[in-house]
């Protein structure tokens, strides 16, 4: 037999198997002939392969935080917009808990990162949840008793000034957000966007704080209470342009997340997410 391992004949006399050259060992009859000689077939080394990995945007995590992004994105363009403002937070909160949930599978940083901006995130709505909901408590026990508008004064400047801090807080965690997901460039970019909301949220609390005043001597109604949170709304929609690039950002982001995805070696950050 061709090819194998190492040789081995059998005696032609006494019909034992040697290995090595003769004599036999058995009865000492040499030489045999070649066709006594035999080598035993192998089977092919064995090389161990790498195990296919999953392409790291099909891991789970990864899902979660393309949903996040996509979902934040559409908040983002909304939040600007008044009488949808609602819809809007319903976005954001879904989009950071699904981010919340995913952060994992970008590794360690992106998970701190996250988790801080969930915090900053929640934080900046419990502070506007309690502004508001001051103001519209009073403006409720105000109309009880049939006091007029100009009782409101007080906590409509707490509500004007103190959800400033609010947003603060909430620029801050669209920030770290996505911060570790991109590259440098663009987090300059996020870093702009998180100070021009900033400085336009600034703006319009400086400018809708004479709005004060119109709330005179007319009794507590429903309507002119509405009105009143309109204008201010209205104002805020000098955060537009922040709002909106951001919006983008996290819908470009969205796209390389998938694009990247498909490709082992350009993953935005030092993880395996084939783990866990």
């Amino acid at each position: 037999m061709e090819g194998g391992g190492p040789p081995f004949a059998v005696c032609p006399k006494c019909g034992a198997f040697v290995l090595g050259p003769p004599p036999c060992p058995a009865c000492g009859f040499a030489p045999w002939p070649p066709a006594y000689v035999v080598r035993v077939p192998t089977a092919p080394a064995y090389v161990p392969q790498a195990e296919p990995s999953l392409p790291w945007a099909s891991n789970k995590w990864w899902r979660r935080t393309r949903w996040g992004l996509l979902l934040t994105a559409v908040g983002l363009l909304l939040a600007w917009i008044p009488y949808v403002s609602a819809i809007a937070v319903l976005f954001l909160s879904l989009g950071s808990t699904f981010l919340f949930l995913g952060a994992r599978g970008a590794g360690r940083r992106h998970e701190v990162f996250v988790v801080l901006a969930f915090l900053l995130l929640a934080l900046g709505g419990v502070l506007v949840g309690i502004f508001v909901s001051a103001f519209l408590l009073e403006a409720y026990d105000a109309g009880q008793t049939g006091r007029s508008l100009a009782v409101l004064q007080d906590a409509a400047r707490l509500l004007i000034w103190g959800t400033l801090p609010a947003t603060f807080c909430i620029a801050g965690g669209f920030a770290l957000q996505v911060a570790s997901l991109l590259p440098g460039r663009q987090r300059w970019l996020l870093l702009g966007l998180c100070l021009l909301l900033a400085a336009t949220a600034s703006i319009a609390t400086v400018f809708s704080d004479p709005e004060v005043l119109t709330l005179g001597p007319t009794p507590v109604r429903l309507g002119p209470v509405a009105d009143f949170l309109t204008r201010l709304s209205f104002y805020r929609m000098l955060e537009a342009p922040a709002y909106v690039g951001l919006g983008v950002l996290y819908l470009t982001t969205h796209e390389a997340v998938g694009v990247r995805g498909l490709r082992s070696d350009s993953a935005p950050v030092a993880a395996n997410p084939g783990k866990g």
